[in-house]
């Protein structure tokens, strides 16, 4: 804590100063996305009365700022007049109009939010910093110039690493006794085997049994990367797979197939506005296709405005968030993602998509000093490699994709070759695929499954060709889409030389706590959707048809529907009020 050292401020009141008065002159300031403000910025009262005045004006329309309308604004505010007047505040800014340097705003700017994020550590987790800048150093002016001098070199980002880097270094010499981690052979492998025993390394189930037989599942501290050419539905599936880890069932096949309890989800998207991703989702969960909900609303039977006022119910209890992060760069995504991570618990990220842009090439160029130019592959693989960073220091599970490159087009091999920006991305990646629409070659090839088979014929091949940790990988997974319910739901798996694989019997944890699901060879299955429940008991025949009753009538019980004219109530389980849907 910070005993001792009441005077550490990190105040740069110079920086602040001339920060208010650039937002004075140029209120566009405001407007730019990549400034960014709170009055936590401020240390001065006076500083922070200003701004909160400005930034409050700005909002409802000034477009220039004159000081009557500042002194306007803060008429009826006692406190924050009194620190106006009491600072001479009119004559401050008179002052500033003259004085304030707008070619330097970019440098006092990053100066600023260095100095608020020192700050914030120093007074709200309360850590001395004297080791990395000391602010109450008043003596020894060669350190002073060194410490201010290389604060003006270092990037925020890099500046937030080394505390938190602090922070982690800490930890580990107090709760880890061997700090070099170095082990005899044997060391703690016996418990660990008795561990795989009573649980599988393996991470809970996402969409289609047969792809998570595959991948052993979303396993925390793993990094998925899913490429696809255009409109192959990757980031449907991905959607599929969000919702089967933060929702707690979806409809198929006439029925709602339980998946287990809502875990953390975080969504976050580059292109797509909010209500794109929502709907996608009410259609995976509902079994709705999208083109029905935003086109033809008002041709939909009873049935399907039910089952989308239960998706509803499902979605308004899950633990997905949606996260809209355009043109951002690697401070962004990692910010956003380590945010999620403390603020909301996030064990399950998925992040659409992995791209080079304006901003990226900006914030690296900036910190290389502008002497050098790196190719779009080796940016793209620190984009990898920040993910796959964060998926092991925090132990969540993270899945991205990616567009594929002109080589799916000629070549026969699904591979890394065929991602946008090179294959180095697949270093970092603990499962990597490649979806690609099927043609009439293919279908030729595996013809000879297909004619004695009840498989429907695939429309898109996904070709694994990363699998850390399983024997299934350089193999297709056949699937059939679809995408208007964003289902591409796996069929069976072959070799490149198109032979039947088939999988070993395994088991896959559906929900935290002992409940597992059993997964079935490619021979004996005939659902290539969704999972079957087990508990520790085979379930018979009989007892599927007495479950299935029981769930049947719970459902008579949770829904009670009346039609009133053109409109449907209904009632569900653990809600107050009925949900009103119109025709």
């Amino acid at each position: 804590m910070n005993k001792g050292r009441e005077s550490v401020n990190y105040k740069s009141v110079v920086s602040e100063t001339e920060v208010v008065g650039n937002i004075f002159l140029n209120p566009s300031i405001l407007d730019k996305e990549k400034y960014y403000f709170t009055e936590m910025d401020f240390s001065s009262e006076l500083n922070r009365t200003l701004f909160g005045a400005m930034f409050n004006l700005h909002q409802n329309g000034v477009t220039k700022f004159e000081i009557k309308d500042i002194e306007n604004y803060l008429a009826d505010k006692m406190k924050s007049k009194a620190v106006y007047d009491f600072n001479k505040g009119s004559e401050f800014l008179k002052e500033l109009s003259k004085t304030v340097s707008l070619s330097s705003f970019e440098y006092y700017y990053n100066r600023l939010k260095k100095f608020s994020l020192m700050r914030a550590f120093s007074q709200k987790v309360g850590m001395d910093l004297s080791w990395l800048y000391d602010d109450n150093n008043l003596l020894d002016v060669r350190k002073k110039e060194a410490q201010d001098k290389w604060l003006d070199e270092i990037e925020i980002s890099d500046l937030s690493d080394c505390i938190t880097r602090k922070i982690s270094e800490v930890e580990l010499e107090v709760t880890y006794e061997n700090k070099n981690h170095v082990y005899f052979a044997t060391d703690g492998l016996w418990e660990y085997l008795q561990q795989l025993k009573k649980s599988p390394n393996i991470g809970l189930s996402m969409y289609g049994k047969l792809r998570t037989g595959i991948n052993k599942g979303a396993r925390k501290g793993c990094f998925f990367l899913r490429s696809g050419q255009s409109g192959a539905g990757k980031t449907r599936s991905m959607i599929a797979d969000a919702c089967v880890l933060g929702c707690s069932e979806y409809y198929e096949d006439g029925e709602w197939v339980k998946v287990g309890n809502p875990q953390p989800v975080e969504y976050i998207m580059v292109e797509q506005k909010v209500e794109e991703v929502q709907i996608l989702m009410i259609a995976f969960l509902s079994g709705v296709d999208t083109d029905r909900i935003e086109y033809h609303s008002n041709e939909l039977t009873k049935d399907e405005e039910e089952r989308i006022l239960k998706a509803y119910h499902i979605f308004n209890h899950s633990k997905i968030h949606i996260n809209i992060l355009p043109q951002y760069d690697l401070t962004d995504m990692k910010n956003n993602i380590k945010f999620a991570i403390t603020d909301r618990a996030t064990e399950y990220i998925f992040f659409d998509y992995i791209e080079n842009n304006i901003k990226m090439l900006e914030e690296i160029t900036k910190r290389a000093g502008g002497k050098i130019s790196l190719r779009e592959d080796q940016i793209l693989f620190m984009i990898c490699n920040a993910l796959k960073d964060i998926a092991s220091t925090f132990n969540v599970f993270i899945e991205s994709g990616t567009q594929l490159n002109g080589e799916w087009k000629t070549s026969e091999h699904m591979d890394s070759s065929m991602l946008a920006g090179g294959k180095s991305m697949d270093r970092k990646i603990d499962y990597g695929e490649i979806m690609i629409k099927t043609s009439p070659v293919d279908i030729e090839k595996i013809q000879h499954i297909l004619t004695n088979s009840v498989y429907p014929v695939p429309d898109i091949k996904v070709g694994i060709y990363k699998n850390r940790g399983s024997k299934i990988d350089n193999h297709i997974l056949w699937c059939k889409a679809n995408k208007g319910i964003c289902r591409i739901d796996p069929l069976f798996i072959t070799d490149y030389n198109y032979e039947l694989v088939s999988l070993d019997e395994d088991y896959f944890i559906i929900e935290e706590g002992e409940e597992v699901v059993k997964m079935f060879t490619t021979e004996t299955s005939n659902s290539y959707g969704a999972f079957e429940k087990k508990t520790n008991n085979v379930s018979t025949n009989e007892q599927k048809k007495e479950e299935h009753q029981e769930e049947e009538t719970k459902a008579e019980g949770m829904i009670e529907e009346c039609e009133k004219g053109n409109k449907i109530e209904l009632k569900l389980e653990g809600e107050d009020k009925p949900f009103v849907f119109s025709f």
